[in-house]
């Protein structure tokens, strides 16, 4: 695979304004975590053999989402503060491609109105609230009987009835009545808003690289990466050789 090395003197990269230097390792760190929240979510998101295997792989699945959408809330406060509130976009308007113009616009339509990442996120991604499970909890246990899985391999347990709340909270979010159907309507929805945020931030990485003429690039080589579709992230796993 081929990868360009990009190296700047400190002391050319000390005289950008400092709010493009912010702007753009900010941008970076950022775009680092969606990457690899957005591969997470594509090797654990596959169908497995098996009732509690399929439950726990759900669960894995509904974690990363989680943690996805708290990012992308996170990655929108940012834009907000870093990028819009503090002009950059107006320097950025004439450089960035019309692709990524686009991108912009469709993140602005979207978190400018009621959605499910911004309600998730409250709710979900970062707090642990015994308020906020009470009242699912209680719905569940109407019906659904308390169900868990206990391993003396470490990290092999699995507490099903806790992942039932978070996809209840989904489902009063989507306002759907299948659990299915509700957790493919917000995988759908987080998946489109994090490939939105990946293009348009590494279209500006590119673009703030491309704009400074004394910047150097390499063209390096680093060993064949494995097709994302061969590499699977299971819930349970074995124990390692050397225990």
């Amino acid at each position: 695979m081929e990868l360009y090395k990009v190296s700047v003197d400190n002391k050319e990269f000390r005289t950008l304004p400092q709010k493009e230097v912010l702007f753009f390792v900010q941008a970076g760190a950022i775009l680092n975590e969606l990457n690899i929240l957005h591969k997470f979510l594509a090797i654990s998101n596959r169908a497995v053999k098996g009732t509690v295997e399929t439950k726990a792989q759900n669960s894995q699945t509904l974690f990363i989402l989680s943690i996805l959408t708290g990012k992308l809330w996170e990655s929108w406060r940012f834009l907000e503060k870093s990028f819009f509130g503090t002009k950059i976009s107006k320097n950025y308007d004439q450089l960035l491609p019309e692709k990524a113009k686009k991108q912009l616009i469709d993140l602005k339509y979207y978190f400018g109105k009621e959605n499910l990442i911004k309600e998730v996120r409250k709710k979900l991604a970062f707090h642990y609230d015994t308020e906020e499970i009470e009242k699912p909890l209680n719905e569940i246990l109407k019906g659904d009987i308390p169900e868990f899985y206990l391993s003396e391999d470490q990290g092999n347990s699995y507490f099903y009835i806790a992942d039932l709340i978070r996809l209840k909270t989904i489902l009063d979010y989507t306002g759907m009545s299948e659990p299915f159907e509700a957790l493919d309507k917000f995988f759908a929805e987080v998946l489109a808003v994090s490939k939105l945020f990946i293009l348009f931030l590494n279209h500006c990485l590119v673009v703030v690289a491309r704009n400074h003429m004394n910047w150097k690039f390499k063209k390096i080589h680093i060993q064949e990466p494995p097709k994302i579709n061969d590499i699977f992230l299971p819930y349970f796993v074995g124990k390692p050789d050397d225990l």
